[in-house]
């Protein structure tokens, strides 16, 4: 039987950053935050919920305490059980009692429909990377093209704009047409729910 539980110590964050390592691989979104989260678990472990088979972590997701699920990842023998479920409400449990109202989260396309079912709401963000000199022009090339008939807001991070893009429902051929834009352009779904 799987057991699921917010972790109690330094080692079984670091047992549990290996099995989401050996499950994200070389994933860019998991290698930039990586560091990050290893502090953030090993100052605070109860910030990551595992799950166990006989002792030996499976599963983990992490969250930041105030209203972001920064990981979530199930051992590929584990999936199609409902633990990743599990373990994202009670990352969700951590969240609330930690006063957050909402929360929120990166997806990986292919997670995507788990997270509608599991109640999120999408919206789609817009960035560029940072070899795009000139993200401005795109930005308007967007708004013009595929963006035009959608609610955008704009904001910026590190100096580079992003736009979010209110959906009704995850369309990847959408997210596709704004990808094919311009060389640099990265599309992706944010997913939110109200706690």
């Amino acid at each position: 039987m799987i057991e699921v539980r917010r972790a109690s110590s330094v080692e079984e964050v670091m047992v549990a950053i290996d099995v989401l390592d050996r499950i994200f691989g070389a994933h860019e979104g998991w290698n930039a935050t990586r560091d990050r989260n290893i502090e953030a678990y090993g100052a605070d472990p109860a910030l990551l919920a595992i799950a166990l088979d006989e002792g030996c972590v499976v599963g983990a997701v992490g969250s930041d305490g105030a209203g972001t699920v920064t990981a979530v990842g199930v051992d590929p023998a584990y999936r199609g059980h409902g633990i990743a479920r599990q373990l994202l409400g009670e990352a969700e449990d951590t969240l609330r009692q930690r006063g957050a109202h909402s929360v929120g989260l990166g997806a990986v396309d292919d997670a995507v429909d788990f997270y509608l079912r599991c109640g999120y709401v999408p919206q789609l963000l817009v960035q560029f990377r940072s070899e795009v000199e000139s993200p401005q022009s795109i930005v308007q090339e967007l708004l013009t093209g595929p963006l035009r008939d959608h609610e955008v807001s704009q904001t910026e991070f590190q100096g580079s704009p992003q736009l979010w893009v209110q959906v009704d429902t995850v369309d990847f051929t959408f997210k596709g047409q704004i990808e094919a834009v311009a060389p640099g352009t990265v599309a992706g779904y944010i997913m939110s729910k109200e706690l």
